[in-house]
């Protein structure tokens, strides 16, 4: 029995902790094992949640709503808004607009620079789109292009990667090209281009 299982079945047989979302429920209620939770007596606790990152599709997809759906009775119950059960978590996050905007994609960018280099970010970049609810890349390439660029201008003076067709004469911008020239050959890949995802 997971805390998540015994969560729903608390909220199941009962109707005081409904009000609450479920990594509120340690500071009310304490979970033992073969029991399940029940109220709190004394003490204080935080709840901390298991990490998901866009990338895993549906699990990330019931991380969100776990954070947003209060009292949930069931998985069901968490795909269920205004009287209609989605068939995924996905579908349940559409319908709350928890996927209406790039703040979770922007977020992942921002953290990204700190700890990989150009050249898996580059990828991420090309990766994100299909496998998360990025609307508009091109933003997200027009905010973070340093971090998408930072190696380039070093590996193309040094001959460490291959120069475009017609690239030897350029000098300003050839990074930046390059760089959209790099995530083309990883969207090859998928048989996708930089011009679907509104790359320039």
């Amino acid at each position: 029995m997971t805390t998540l299982l015994a969560f729903f079945n608390y909220n199941s047989e009962n109707v005081d902790g409904r009000a609450y979302l479920y990594h509120e429920f340690p500071e009310h209620y304490v979970n033992e094992r073969k029991v399940g939770w029940k109220r709190r007596q004394q003490g204080f606790a935080i709840g901390r949640m298991w990490l998901a990152s866009p990338f895993q599709g549906e699990r990330y997809y019931l991380h969100l709503l776990v954070t947003v759906v209060r009292g949930a009775r069931s998985f069901e119950d968490l795909r269920m808004v205004d009287g209609i059960e989605f068939a995924t978590f996905k579908g349940g996050c559409i319908a709350l607009r928890l996927l209406a905007d790039d703040g979770s994609g922007i977020a992942m960018f921002s953290d990204a620079p700190e700890f990989i280099p150009g050249r898996a970010f580059r990828h991420l970049l090309a990766l994100a789109p299909q496998h998360t609810t990025i609307h508009n890349p091109l933003a997200i390439w027009e905010e973070f292009k340093g971090g998408f660029r930072e190696d380039l201008a070093h590996l193309l003076v040094t001959d460490r990667v291959r120069v475009p067709v017609g690239g030897e004469d350029m000098e300003a911008g050839l990074a930046q090209d390059y760089g959209l020239y790099h995530i083309q050959e990883l969207l090859n890949e998928f048989g996708k281009s930089v011009a679907e995802f509104g790359l320039p």
